[in-house]
């Protein structure tokens, strides 16, 4: 994120045809963010900040676990409460992916507000910020999931509907109702045969139409999801690997270890240490 880089401490950084998404510490001097024409995502990890924006009379308090969300990016400024901020950040130019509006505004969406809309929200920027520490990346991987954030909040913000249809007249739906039944039951072992049924094409053809629309082959899809799941688990939770394997998709714990760390490059037991620290 360059324009923040003086103000912030980039911890991990994703980059891909203007698309980004960084990890980063925000000090007490805070951020002045000039107006753009990109959306802006702001996940508050910890801590809060006192934000200040056109949209606002006055700076308001912004309470940790708040996500904040510029449809299209105006003028603002950030200020950590109280020592340093930990934020999940993306900003994703509205000529790349389908927009999440045409109209600036703000919308914060709040741990204790529209608790469905919120934790799909912070699944799924979860599992971005998961993407991007991976070995390698996965460039569709990212860029999909970032469409879906535009989508929820494009769901949540128009009143007719039109702004969502647009945004879905952009995917193809056979493929679209594959990829909810995956993340509906991510732990099933889904055949290919299955998902093609689902998606109302032959096995063949829709293995080829997912990896054109997708930019992977199913199964390294579904495998990605598991992956981006296991790591939130073992950052957020203390359950023992052998249930985070189940939760997962894996028979055992030995299956777990050795995916994780092709990914990762590290095992379950060294991330979750190092989350921890």
């Amino acid at each position: 994120m360059e324009k923040l880089s003086n103000r912030l401490d980039v911890f991990d950084h994703f980059y891909y045809e203007g698309v980004h998404f960084d990890s980063v510490e925000l000090a007490e001097d805070g951020l002045q963010q000039p107006a753009s024409d990109e959306a802006l995502l702001y996940y508050l990890k910890n801590g809060g900040v006192r934000l200040a924006c056109a949209d606002l009379e006055e700076k308001i308090l912004i309470e940790p676990g708040s996500i904040l969300a510029f449809r299209l990016g105006q003028t603002h400024s950030l200020q950590a409460l109280k020592g340093k901020v930990q934020l999940f950040c993306g900003h994703i130019p509205l000529d790349k992916l389908s927009p999440l509006s045409t109209r600036p505004g703000l919308l914060i969406f709040h741990p204790q507000g529209d608790r469905d809309i919120h934790r799909r929200l912070t699944t799924l920027l979860t599992l971005v910020e998961e993407e991007c520490k991976a070995v390698d990346p996965s460039e569709a991987l990212i860029r999909r999931f970032a469409e879906s954030i535009s989508i929820e909040i494009a769901r949540f913000s128009s009143r007719d509907h039109a702004e969502l249809d647009h945004l879905a007249a952009n995917m193809d739906p056979r493929i679209n109702r594959a990829i909810q039944a995956i993340h509906t039951d991510p732990t099933r072992r889904w055949k290919i045969e299955e998902l093609a049924q689902i998606a109302c094409m032959s096995r063949s053809v829709f293995a080829q139409h997912f990896h054109a629309q997708i930019g992977l082959p199913v199964q390294r899809y579904r495998q990605s999801i598991n992956m981006s799941n296991a790591a939130m688990l073992l950052r957020n939770t203390n359950l023992p690997l052998i249930q985070i394997a189940g939760l997962t998709g894996f028979s055992t714990d030995a299956a777990l270890i050795k995916a994780f760390r092709k990914s990762f490059s590290c095992t379950p037991r060294q991330y979750r240490c190092k989350a921890k620290q």
